[in-house]
C-alpha cells in the first residue's frame, strides 16, 4: 500500500502520483538502489542513457546507487562511470540463451549482495524483470518496474506476440506493485491488460539543460569544422538504426526535399542492424551527395548544436531522450505522433508533428522549416522553454526520488 505523506499543516494525505513535493516535506534519508537493466553503457539506447543520468543524479543527492547488467562481449565485469558502480554479470551466447544466463547470474548477484540495496529499479519488462521481481519478493525488498515504449515495439506489444511473453506479462501483472511509464499511451496499454490505475505512475525523463543548450552561429561553424560536417544547413537524425526508428522513411522523404533543389545536408548518426540497408537505400535514391552517415556518436550535444533541424520519424516510442535533448538545444523539430512525442510536442507551437509512416507529410514538415526561418526560430525557442519548465534533470530526479520514498 502506498506510503502516506504529511502536509505542512500536519494533516495526513495521499501524495499525488508522480508529484514532486518540496524537499522539506519529508526528512532527508539515504536510499540504497539497485538499477537492474539488461543492457547498459557503453550501449547508447534511450533507456540506457536515462538510467545512467538518473543514477548519477541520485548519487549527487548522496544516495547509494549501483547498476547490475549483462556482461556483453569485450566488456569488463566491473567498472565505474564517475561514481556509479556497474556490475556486469555472466551472459553467454545470444538471444534467449544469453537472456537465461543473465537472469540466473543477476539473481545470484542480487542474493549475495542483498545488504547493498533496499530498492530494485527494474528497467523494461524483459525476462530479467521476472528475476528482479522474484529476488525482491524473496528478500523483502521494494521494487518498481519501468517500461520503455508503447505500440508494437513496446514492453506490452512485444510480450503479447509469443506464449512465453504472455506468460511473463501475466506474472509481472500479478506481482508488480508499481509501474513507471513515460506517456499516456503506455498508461492505456497497462489499463487494457488489467493493471489498476493506482499502480501506474507517469514520470518524466530528465535532460541536463546546461549541457544541451543553444549556441551562436560562430560556435556552430566551429563545431561543424571539428566534427567534419558539411558547411550547409544540416538536418540531423540521431537514433539507433533499427526498424522502429524508420530512418528509411526519412531517406524517402529526403528525396522529396532534395527534389526541390535545396542545398542542404542530412546527417544520420547512429548504428544498428539497418546501417547497411540504409546506406544502400541512400545510394539507390541518388542521395549520396546530400546524406552523411557518421555512425554512433559519443557526444550528442555537439552534433545537435552543429545542426539546424532535428527529425525523428519513429513508428513507436516511449519518450525519446534524444528528442528532449534536441528541444533543450533549441532545435526546431519534425517528429511523428507516437507515444510521449504526441504529448510533448504541440504542433506548430514547439515543433511540428506528422503521422507515423507518412513520408509525404514528413518531407513537407522538413521543407516548411527550411523555408521559414522565423517559424523555425519560434518553434526552437518554445521547445527549449518546454524542457526547462518540465523536463530538467533536476525536476525528473526529484519526482523519481519522491516515488521511491512515498509510493513503494
Amino acid at each position: 500500500m502506498p506510503a502516506t505523506g504529511r502536509s505542512t499543516g500536519g494533516e495526513r494525505r495521499e501524495p499525488r502520483p508522480g508529484a514532486c513535493r518540496h524537499k522539506e516535506a519529508y526528512p532527508r534519508m539515504k536510499l540504497k538502489i539497485c538499477m537492474l537493466i539488461a543492457r547498459f553503457a557503453p550501449v547508447k539506447g534511450g533507456m540506457e542513457m536515462q538510467t545512467l543520468r538518473l543514477s548519477k543524479a541520485l548519487i549527487a543527492r548522496e544516495h547509494d546507487v549501483f547498476v547490475v547488467t549483462a556482461r556483453l562481449k569485450g566488456l569488463r565485469p566491473y567498472e565505474e562511470y564517475g561514481k556509479l558502480p556497474v556490475h556486469r554479470t555472466f551472459a553467454y551466447g545470444s538471444g534467449i540463451i544469453s537472456s537465461l544466463f543473465f537472469c540466473l547470474s543477476s539473481f545470484i548477484f542480487l542474493i549475495k549482495n542483498r545488504a547493498r540495496f533496499d530498492i530494485i529499479h527494474i528497467q523494461l519488462a524483459s525476462s530479467h524483470a521476472v528475476t528482479g521481481i522474484i529476488a525482491a519478493k524473496l528478500l523483502r525488498k521494494k521494487f518498481v518496474l519501468q517500461l520503455g515504449a508503447s505500440r508494437e515495439y513496446g514492453d506490452v506489444g512485444t510480450s503479447g506476440k509469443t506464449l512465453v511473453g504472455r506468460l511473463k506479462l501475466r506474472f509481472i501483472r500479478r506481482f508488480t506493485g508499481l509501474f513507471l511509464v513515460l506517456n499516456d499511451e503506455m498508461v492505456r496499454e497497462l489499463l487494457d491488460i488489467g493493471i489498476p490505475d493506482e499502480k501506474i505512475v507517469k514520470i518524466p525523463i530528465g535532460v541536463d539543460v546546461n549541457e544541451y543548450k543553444p549556441v551562436d552561429g560562430a560556435e556552430k561553424e566551429r563545431l561543424k569544422t571539428a566534427l567534419k560536417l558539411p558547411f550547409k544547413k544540416i538536418v540531423i537524425f540521431i537514433a539507433r538504426l533499427e526498424p522502429q526508428k524508420a530512418a528509411d522513411n526519412l531517406l524517402k522523404a529526403w528525396k522529396m526535399v532534395r527534389s526541390a533543389g535545396k542545398d542542404v545536408n542530412l546527417v544520420i548518426a547512429g548504428g544498428g542492424c539497418q546501417e547497411g540497408y540504409l546506406k544502400k537505400l541512400s545510394t539507390e535514391l541518388g542521395l549520396d551527395d546530400s546524406v552523411t552517415f557518421v555512425g554512433p556518436v559519443e557526444n550528442t550535444a555537439v552534433y545537435l548544436q552543429a545542426s539546424d533541424i532535428f527529425v525523428l520519424p519513429s513508428l513507436a516510442e516511449g519518450l525519446a531522450i534524444i528528442l528532449l535533448e534536441a528541444m533543450s538545444a533549441a532545435k526546431p523539430i519534425v517528429a511523428t505522433r507516437v507515444g510521449g512525442t504526441d504529448e510533448l510536442i504541440r504542433n506548430n507551437f514547439n515543433g511540428l508533428t506528422v503521422e507515423p509512416g507518412n513520408v509525404e507529410a514528413l518531407a513537407e514538415g522538413i521543407s516548411k522549416l527550411l523555408n521559414d526561418p522565423e517559424l523555425s526560430a519560434a518553434l526552437a525557442g518554445q521547445a527549449r522553454g518546454t524542457i526547462i519548465n518540465g523536463y530538467s534533470l533536476e525536476a525528473a530526479t526529484s519526482i523519481c526520488e519522491d516515488v521511491y520514498k512515498t509510493r513503494i
